[in-house]
């Protein structure tokens, strides 16, 4: 049976030293974000527990991006922009 080689980063290539660099500055910054917003935002507009947000916020790239889209209940200035951008799209079509 073959071993599976597993690449270390000091021999990786410089391209895949900076894409790796990247991607986890981005889940870096995904979850601060998430962790940030859990803490400002009541909990009156948040979705569920706000302790199970913030486990979850712990799972890769998924738990920050599940919050953001799933996790916060639309607050009054979401709604009011959404409900502008649909009139003003009915006014085009009617038009």
């Amino acid at each position: 049976m073959k071993k599976s080689k597993i690449l270390r980063f000091k021999k990786m290539p410089p391209v895949f030293k900076i894409l790796t660099l990247c991607l986890g500055a981005i889940q870096l910054g995904l979850l601060i974000a998430a962790l940030i917003d859990l803490q400002k935002r009541p909990s009156e507009q948040i979705k569920g527990n706000k302790l199970w947000w913030r486990l979850g916020a712990f799972v890769n790239y998924l738990g920050p991006l599940a919050y953001f889209f799933f996790g916060r209940k639309k607050t009054g200035l979401e709604k009011k922009e959404e409900t502008t951008a649909e009139a003003y799209e009915y006014s085009e079509a009617a038009a």
